[in-house]
């Protein structure tokens, strides 16, 4: 396939479109047959599901196979700078927020109440669930994953082995699914209060900030893998590198802004009219 004036060689991975495909069906089982065996004809109210829930969720997932399941991919880790930092941003700021966002808070409470009993009721599960879904861990391990991964010598890996760039890909995804929980996840009761999310929401949105002015002020090419490569467009290694910079450094703290804007006017309105969080 011809993108930009450059050919990327590309055949669909049947085996991650079923992958995708699966995490999709399980999750319209759950929400729909078996939430109606759950809970039976009566008691459909007691475990709501809009269709918000299952847009938001099957968007994130659609994000996912768009740019994993594409010739976006290919051209992200082997063309573009530029696209291989949207890819990033898309799976840091954009899927885990769909996704936490598509699941209802009573599938969280039923499947966390099944591993309890599942494996007998230990003491030390909810402890480690504490200790998981802190804040402080979840935004420690997001900066520690993002800093690391675009760190020349460790980014360099995922060109040299597809295992490093399934690995980057799982850490981003997986880290910033913690650190959105807080702020977005299923359980009211374990979000921060409003004050601390905002606070908490500017950090987050400087780290991308950091990571782009880092890489936009930069006056060679940082990592030497994209200057061996055609570019889309027709562009030259360092306009391509500057343009992935601005991404992280301007577009990457929108979504951030964004949720913190939205949250400060919804927030401010419920406790107007004295409407609990949901």
């Amino acid at each position: 396939m011809v993108i930009g004036g450059v050919f990327v060689p590309w055949t669909l991975n049947y085996g991650f479109l079923a992958q995708v495909l699966l995490v999709a069906g399980a999750y319209l089982a759950y929400v729909g047959p078996l939430r109606r065996r759950l809970a039976g004809p009566d008691l459909l109210w007691v475990y709501p599901v809009s269709s918000r829930h299952v847009a938001c969720f099957l968007g994130g997932l659609s994000t996912i196979l768009l740019f994993e399941g594409t010739p976006l991919a290919e051209l992200a880790a082997r063309y573009s700078f530029a696209v291989h930092m949207a890819q990033h941003l898309v799976f840091t700021l954009v899927t885990p927020v769909l996704l936490l966002l598509g699941i209802p808070p009573w599938v969280v409470r039923r499947l966390v109440s099944r591993l309890y009993r599942l494996l007998g009721r230990p003491a030390w599960l909810k402890g480690l669930l504490r200790v998981v879904l802190h804040p402080l861990v979840g935004f420690g391990l997001f900066s520690a994953g993002l800093v690391f991964w675009h760190i020349p010598r460790y980014y360099g890996l995922v060109h040299e082995n597809g295992f490093y760039h399934q690995l980057e890909h799982l850490t981003f995804l997986g880290t910033a699914l913690l650190v959105w929980w807080p702020i977005l996840g299923p359980l009211p009761e374990l979000r921060l209060p409003w004050l601390l999310r905002l606070g908490y929401l500017f950090f987050l949105g400087i780290i991308p900030g950091v990571i782009g002015a880092f890489i936009t002020f930069s006056d060679g090419l940082i990592y030497a893998y994209y200057g061996t490569t055609p570019k889309p467009f027709g562009l030259d290694p360092l306009t391509d590198q500057l343009i992935g910079g601005l991404l992280m450094k301007v577009v990457g703290s929108i979504p951030v802004w964004a949720v913190a804007a939205v949250d400060f006017f919804v927030t401010f309105d419920r406790e107007e009219k004295g409407v609990p969080e949901l």
